[in-house]
């Protein structure tokens, strides 16, 4: 479980690297007036992927226990499950 939420932590930090390349692309196509907003954004976009490539998966799940209690026996959301 650890191993699996290590890759989709690394997956979602690589999108976001691409997602901030994009603003940045998008930032220079608009030109200097959207230069001041687009640099901070970018900024703030590089410092949440900093944080998020530091994390380690710590291999934990977390189960909405009230939830499953309330749901009839065999559904989650009403789904039924066999």
């Amino acid at each position: 479980m650890k191993k699996r939420e290590q890759e989709q932590m690394d997956m979602l930090a690589d999108r976001m690297q691409t997602d901030i390349a994009a603003t940045a692309v998008a930032g220079l196509a608009a030109g200097a007036g959207g230069a001041n907003n687009g640099a901070s954004t970018i900024a703030v976009g590089q410092s949440l992927l900093g944080q998020l490539r530091a994390q380690r998966a710590v291999g934990r799940l977390v189960i909405d226990l009230p939830r499953m209690m309330h749901s009839r026996a065999g559904t989650v959301s009403g789904r039924h499950f066999a």
